[in-house]
């Protein structure tokens, strides 16, 4: 005989389904069934086995579904009461909630991931990727570079002269910069996918909308160079990718009195850094018949006397004499 009706308990709610009471008359062909079925190691009759101890698997409730037995008379419909009682043990699942919040973090850092990487800068200016990048990410990785530093050693005469410097000319891209340019830290952690990426972007960059007129080139480098919030990093970058091109090239022929007088900001900048970096645009131009004449300007004078005491000799066992 079928047990009384026992109100359980549903994973689910918002559905009339049945609920098949536990106790249902066996037939002849369970107890057979049955027998067989003991005789197996494996197969526990009257209970489930014990779930490993490394798994949680889900547990039926006292009462299960049964979608199979609408006619029977041992099931009933789920009702209001079985939708609360549920609703009770399952509305706060701290596992599901962490899940939930992490789907929606992850959503908000790929819109702002797609934002900036949609965000497309122009020429000479200082998120524009280039090849050298590329370059520099291959052999250097993607860690945030330390500041420059100067070290004065002695010679032994009482004179000084400079060390090494602990970064390259152009710099190498960080992680910081990278997430500015829509590649999250989730990317860059893995070097190899990230130099992956970054040639993926190259590729589209190129194919972006023609450039800007030479002029329209001109005058952006210009206000960008005169800006208050310039750093010394931003101008390199803005040299670098100008160096890529023709235009970029005729460009900072055409701006030795800017580039000058944005040296002439940073003070604080090592001096050693500041003349490899001047002397690497005028060599990069000469190869090109471009002239970069720092004495026809008056404060190149200024940057020059500066700049006196610093000798090729003295940086060429630094690391931005080989960038």
């Amino acid at each position: 005989m079928a047990q009384p009706l026992k109100r359980g308990k549903m994973p689910w709610m918002g559905r009339s389904l049945l609920v098949q009471a536990q106790g249902r008359t066996r037939t002849r062909g369970h107890i057979k069934a049955a027998a067989i079925l003991s005789r197996s190691r494996n197969i526990h009759i009257g209970g489930r086995p014990k779930p490993s101890p490394s798994s949680t698997l889900f547990e039926l409730p006292p009462a299960i579904i049964d979608l199979d037995s609408e006619d029977s008379p041992h099931v009933r419909p789920s009702d209001f009461r079985d939708e609360l009682e549920m609703w009770e043990q399952w509305r706060e699942v701290p596992e599901l909630n962490d899940l939930q919040e992490r789907v929606a973090n992850f959503k908000v850092e790929a819109e702002a991931s797609k934002t900036r990487w949609e965000d497309w800068p122009l020429p000479g200016q200082p998120r524009r990727l280039t090849e050298r990048d590329i370059l520099a990410t291959v052999f250097l990785g993607t860690d945030s570079p330390q500041p420059a530093t100067e070290q004065s050693e002695s010679n032994g005469n009482g004179q000084h002269r400079l060390g090494r410097l602990d970064q390259p000319m152009f710099g190498s891209l960080s992680k910081d910069f990278l997430d500015s340019i829509g590649i999250s830290l989730r990317i860059s952690a893995d070097n190899q996918f990230t130099v992956q990426v970054l040639l993926s972007r190259l590729a589209v960059q190129s194919q972006m909308p023609p450039s800007p007129t030479e002029d329209d080139l001109y005058d952006k480098f210009r206000t960008s160079t005169r800006e208050s919030s310039l750093s010394f990093h931003d101008l390199k970058r803005m040299l670098a990718s100008l160096l890529q091109t023709d235009s970029g090239r005729r460009v900072l022929s055409r701006s030795v009195g800017d580039i000058i007088r944005a040296c002439a900001k940073f003070r604080s900048e090592p001096q050693a850094s500041i003349l490899v970096l001047l002397k690497q645009v005028e060599f990069a131009l000469a190869a090109r018949g471009l002239p970069f004449d720092m004495a026809s300007h008056s404060q190149g004078t200024w940057l020059k006397d500066r700049l006196d005491n610093i000798t090729a000799r003295d940086i060429t066992d630094t690391p931005t004499s080989r960038s």
